[in-house]
């Protein structure tokens, strides 16, 4: 009686624990949850789903051998666990061991699981690997599954890209257009092919389209400035990228891009403001470092030219 009442009084405590971690995920507390399903497993280590939601609390948290770590503790309790080893294929991948996230990945198709999300893991790992006919083959799995699936399209055209044929990428990306005609990245892949292309025009179009669909996508707005500067439209450039800084002031990125600008332009002063604002966010910024560093040389060269000019001695006659 005394084993029962014990066990009960163990089992209403982990339903609160468990309440409590739920709470801490919806607040995006990370390191609270993992500590509450830590103290659950004290009294039960081999519980599955615990152990699952544990290592799903170390992934939303970037602590990818952790979470390695306890998936593979799951495996030695089920071998066939497929969320498991669906997720450890992605770990595998993103800590650069690709064979390993290849090998579990091929473990998981013969689990019975989701063969579409399979595909995608190997797509992406293989396509990290720069195995693209092997990458490409597992999208097109996962559209002859879901003809309807657009990211699948999206993910082949970036392979034919990476493959440096942008003319079949172009194709791969209307072909997932004609299911979503507005959707963003398939507008800005389409603009980066044309661009590749030098087909400055219709890029410009894309890119729009793109921006349209997510306005102020910072990214695609860097990028755009981009296009407008080699098509030697300064003015417009400079408009989306200051529209861009206005968006997000912390983007480093976009701030740097617009501080190359100035000086192209032979605005120093305006150059060094935004190169010093990039180093007030990240003080170690590279780009930011050896812009400002650009700026002080072409500052000490404007200096010396105008003392040579003062310093010339007037011809006697």
């Amino acid at each position: 009686m005394g084993s029962t009442a014990e066990e009960y009084a163990m089992s209403e405590k982990n339903k609160e624990l468990l309440l409590r971690a739920n709470n801490a995920v919806m607040s995006r507390d990370f390191e609270l949850t993992s500590r509450i399903y830590r103290n659950i497993l004290r009294t039960d280590p081999d519980d599955i789903s615990v152990l699952l939601k544990l290592a799903d609390s170390y992934v939303k948290s970037n602590d990818d051998r952790k979470a390695l770590t306890t998936y593979l503790k799951v495996i030695d309790i089920d071998a066939s666990n497929f969320k498991a080893l669906n997720s450890l294929g992605g770990i595998y991948r993103r800590i650069g061991e690709y064979d390993n996230s290849i090998k579990v990945l091929q473990t998981a198709l013969k689990s019975g699981g989701d063969i579409n999300a399979i595909n995608y893991n190997m797509g992406h790992t293989y396509k990290m690997m720069g195995k693209y006919d092997e990458a490409y083959d597992c999208f097109i799995n996962v559209i002859d599954e879901n003809p309807n699936d657009v990211l699948a399209y999206n993910h082949l055209g970036s392979i034919n890209a990476l493959r440096g044929d942008h003319e079949k990428a172009l194709v791969d990306y209307r072909r997932g257009l004609q299911i979503d005609p507005n959707h963003p990245i398939l507008h800005y892949n389409i603009a980066r092919s044309f661009q590749a292309l030098n087909c400055f025009d219709d890029a410009k179009k894309s890119f729009e389209a793109a921006l349209r669909s997510r306005p102020g996508w910072v990214d695609a707005m860097d990028a755009y400035s981009e296009l407008l500067l080699s098509m030697n439209n300064e003015k417009d450039s400079k408009a989306v990228l200051k529209q861009a800084v206005m968006l997000n002031p912390t983007n480093t990125r976009v701030r740097n891009s617009l501080g190359k600008l100035y000086i192209k332009q032979g605005n120093l002063p305006s150059a060094e403001k935004m190169f010093n604002l990039t180093l007030s966010i990240d003080k170690t910024n590279i780009t930011a470092l050896e812009g400002l560093e650009t700026v002080y040389e072409k500052q000490k060269n404007n200096i010396q030219s105008q003392d040579d000019s003062f310093s010339i001695v007037p011809t006697i006659f």
